[in-house]
């Protein structure tokens, strides 16, 4: 079973790595500003979870919203019969415990229906989405670039997309630095993007950061996805900020009202 991180343990973690300094410190200006100007920014999962379920719709409901055609949809079975009983398998032999497998048929439906080529996603766990997107863009010679900080008590880094197959790797570069230091470069490397997907640092302080960051580099008509955005307000936020439509879909999960919420963006 996966330890909990105590600060004391992430903060050791960081400075164990060199170059990870800037992690170390960004944390520690987080962690002052919430004791020193409470409340922290934003609001937390009572007024995100009312938003999102206020707003919530249903994928058919959400494609439509983004101007995709749901007809054109694709799932990872109808493609790929077979793979996603493989990638299960495979995180069943896992000796590591990470995040499951998310909205992988979302996120493939989605690349093929937009026909992206140039996609960066943060958090990658065991894979899911980074083979949902990898399953995708390698058909049209297009590139996955997948930020994901190394677990703290973790002694195999390869079980970080464990479920990717070897046949897409040629097409994915996954950085295994905190997003303060893998996003940027990540971002470098594949802009403009057709499509991003933020799956990592859950604090208001991290998303409001990363979001920014993945939608300056995102094309005219590429798509944004956030997972997990019953956390707190930072999607409710930024969709408001930038003036877009933020379109949510309800998907089952763990949050507190039994679901998972997901924020999806089409930039204007």
């Amino acid at each position: 079973m996966k330890q909990k991180n105590s600060k004391l343990a992430v903060a050791l973690f960081l400075l164990r790595n060199p170059g990870w300094s800037r992690e170390f410190l960004r944390r520690v200006r987080i962690n002052a500003g919430r004791k020193l100007l409470p409340p922290p920014m934003g609001q937390g999962r009572l007024a995100a979870e009312a938003w999102a379920t206020q707003q919530a719709v249903s994928e058919a409901a959400a494609l439509e919203k983004l101007n995709i055609d749901v007809k054109t949809l694709r799932t990872l079975e109808q493609d790929f019969p077979g793979l996603l009983d493989e990638a299960a398998s495979k995180e069943a032999s896992a000796t590591e415990r990470m995040g499951g497998g998310g909205s992988a048929d979302l996120i493939y439906g989605l690349c093929e229906a937009l026909k992206v080529r140039s996609v960066v996603e943060t958090g990658v766990a065991y894979g899911y989405s980074s083979l949902a997107i990898l399953s995708s863009v390698a058909k049209r010679g297009g590139r996955l670039s997948s930020v994901d900080m190394p677990h703290i008590w973790s002694r195999d880094r390869s079980q970080v997309g464990l479920v990717v197959p070897s046949a897409l790797r040629s097409s994915w570069t996954l950085i295994q630095y905190p997003d303060s230091i893998g996003l940027e470069r990540a971002i470098q490397a594949s802009t403009p993007l057709d499509f991003c997907h933020y799956d990592s640092d859950k604090s208001y302080e991290g998303r409001n950061w990363g979001y920014r960051l993945m939608w300056d580099a995102l094309r005219s008509g590429g798509l944004f996805m956030s997972d997990d955005i019953g956390d707190n307000t930072a999607f409710r936020d930024f969709a408001a900020e930038i003036g877009e439509e933020g379109v949510v879909v309800n998907a089952p999960g763990a949050g507190a009202s039994g679901a998972r919420f997901i924020g999806l963006i089409r930039k204007s």
